[in-house]
């Protein structure tokens, strides 16, 4: 993969991450990216709907405690935290 290909991989990837873990307006946040102008979101976003559900959410999710399985609780997802290599360690391994 060329370098120019391979940094704007990166950088389109880097994006979706702040896209996700950052608590600004989804249609803002979208906007922004496109150099758009931003829209009315008027509370149609999940940020702006319920901003303290999103930061909880956000806040599990980087704890490792999103979509655990309990016993005798049907879907959720299962989480495989003992492989430090996968995905180079995400954004906590960029910092080892």
């Amino acid at each position: 993969m060329a370098k120019a290909q391979k940094k704007a991989s990166e950088d389109s990837f880097n994006a979706l991450v702040m896209f996700c873990e950052t608590l600004k307006c989804r249609h803002w946040s979208i906007a922004t990216f496109f150099g758009d102008e931003k829209p009315a979101c008027d509370r149609a976003c999940d940020v702006c709907h319920d901003p303290k559900k999103v930061e909880l959410d956000l806040q599990n999710l980087q704890s490792g405690n999103y979509g655990t399985m309990r016993k005798g609780v049907k879907g959720g997802a299962m989480m495989c935290t003992d492989d430090v290599d996968m995905y180079g360690g995400g954004r906590k391994g960029q910092k080892r």
